[in-house]
C-alpha cells in the first residue's frame, strides 16, 4: 500500500489552494480606491482589505534603502490581472499594472517595475513547476 494522497486527492488539494490564494489577493477598482501616495504597507493592506498574494523585497534601489512590491490580481470587467503597489522606504510610491511603470517620468519607478516584472516571471514559473 502506498502512502500519500491520490492522484485525485492531489488536484482536489491544489484546485482548493489556488482559490485560497487567489481569492484572498484579488482586488477590485473600489478597494484601489482607498490607497493614497505615502500610506505604509499595513496602511494599504488594510485599504484594499486584502493581503498580497506575495510580498516581492527587492532590497536598496537608487536612492531608496528598501523597496517592498505587493502583488495583487486585479478583477474589472471580468478580465483578471497582475497589479502592484510599489513602497520606497516603507512609503507607497507607485501602484499600477506591471507595465505601466515603465511609463512613469521617475527613474526609480521605471526600475521597480523592470525588475519586479521579472521576478514575478520566476515566480509564476516556479508555481507552474510544482503542478
Amino acid at each position: 500500500m502506498k502512502a500519500g494522497l491520490s492522484p485525485r486527492a492531489c488536484v482536489l488539494l491544489g484546485l482548493i489552494l489556488s482559490v485560497l490564494v487567489c481569492g484572498c489577493a484579488r482586488v477590485g477598482l473600489r478597494d484601489l480606491s482607498r490607497l493614497r501616495l505615502g500610506m505604509n504597507p499595513d496602511e494599504s493592506v488594510a485599504a484594499v482589505q486584502k493581503d498580497p498574494i506575495d510580498v516581492l523585497d527587492l532590497g536598496p534601489i537608487k536612492a531608496a534603502s528598501s523597496v517592498v512590491v505587493h502583488w495583487y490580481r486585479l478583477q474589472a470587467s471580468g478580465v483578471e490581472s497582475d497589479y502592484l503597489l510599489a513602497f520606497a522606504d516603507g512609503s507607497l510610491l507607485f501602484w499600477g499594472y506591471p507595465h505601466e511603470f515603465a511609463r512613469s517620468a521617475d527613474a526609480l519607478v521605471v526600475e521597480i517595475g523592470s525588475i519586479s516584472q521579472a521576478r514575478l516571471a520566476e515566480l509564476k514559473t516556479q508555481w507552474r513547476g510544482r503542478r
